[in-house]
């Protein structure tokens, strides 16, 4: 339990963590945010991440659902799974994120490479305009306008937080990101239909019990009724108890996207739908029906 303790004024009273980011992430008014981790390497977090946010754009039903939406990643560069998807580069934000757009949405990821989780950088201010970049200098600074996933007047936006790191290893450290996942009302959690990834979800399950968060949880894989029967009998009691809350869900298994990863192509519908049945009521999206 003394992974959860806030170690953070012990660190540094400014409230900075080991490699000097500041601990406080200042967001939008009406910003709401769900933190998305993968329970083991390669598990499609990424892929989940996006399209639950594509999800919230209303991009299972085709109708825009009026809530800008923007993905966050945190993995390190080298190992982003978002850096494919974007459909066109918008450059770099001054605050160290690269963003890229994909239909309505916009995705930001790290610039420069970090070694740990409190090493990740804050956020950039979500974006209330357009977007405009200055003359480009490289491939990563490309000059391109207008993001249509803006703050609406009032607030109101969601950022889907995609974690990229071991839970056990943002819980370790004080961090901005470990604010994030201990004090979200919501956590998206994600494994694979398989004996190895129904037991690592019940590890991560078991690490989030006393916290008082409501966690959600997506599983990779054919539909329940064709799971094996080592799998369908392998889950763990906190895993049953997500499931008999209704918050265990069932995310159909792509071919094409694990084979290729992300890309600017389109969902399938049924991963959309999928997706938008992953969101939690509580978020701003909650209109939003498969």
């Amino acid at each position: 339990m003394t992974i959860w303790s806030d170690t953070r004024a012990q660190d540094d009273p400014t409230g900075q963590t080991a490699n000097g980011w500041p601990g406080t992430w200042e967001k939008a008014v009406g910003e709401r945010v769900l933190p998305v981790l993968g329970c083991t390497g390669a598990c499609g977090a990424s892929t989940v991440a996006v399209a639950v946010a594509t999800a919230a754009l209303g991009g299972a039903t085709g109708t825009p659902s009026g809530t800008a939406v923007r993905v966050v990643e945190c993995s390190p560069p080298a190992a982003s799974g978002v850096a494919a998807a974007s459909a066109s580069e918008l450059g770099r934000d001054p605050s160290g994120w690269l963003r890229g757009q994909r239909g309505d949405l916009l995705l930001e990821r790290i610039a420069d490479d970090v070694d740990a989780a409190d090493g990740v950088p804050l956020p950039s201010p979500f974006p209330t305009a357009g977007l405009t970049a200055g003359p480009a200098t490289s491939r990563s600074d490309l000059a391109l306008t207008a993001v249509p996933s803006v703050m609406p007047p009032g607030g109101g936006g969601l950022t889907v937080l995609d974690v990229g790191w071991d839970l056990q290893h943002v819980l370790a450290r004080p961090s901005w990101l470990r604010d994030e996942v201990t004090t979200q009302e919501d956590l998206l959690l994600v494994t694979t239909a398989t004996v190895p990834g129904l037991r690592r979800l019940e590890v991560q399950l078991d690490l989030l019990a006393d916290l008082g968060r409501t966690v959600h949880a997506a599983v990779i894989g054919p539909r329940r009724r064709r799971w094996p029967r080592a799998v369908a009998h392998g889950l763990g009691p906190h895993t049953r108890a997500l499931d008999e809350a209704g918050r265990l869900g069932e995310v159909p298994h792509d071919r094409g996207l694990a084979v290729l990863g992300l890309s600017p192509a389109p969902f399938p519908t049924a991963l959309l739908r999928a997706a938008a049945r992953l969101l939690p009521p509580t978020t701003p999206t909650q209109g939003v029906t498969p």
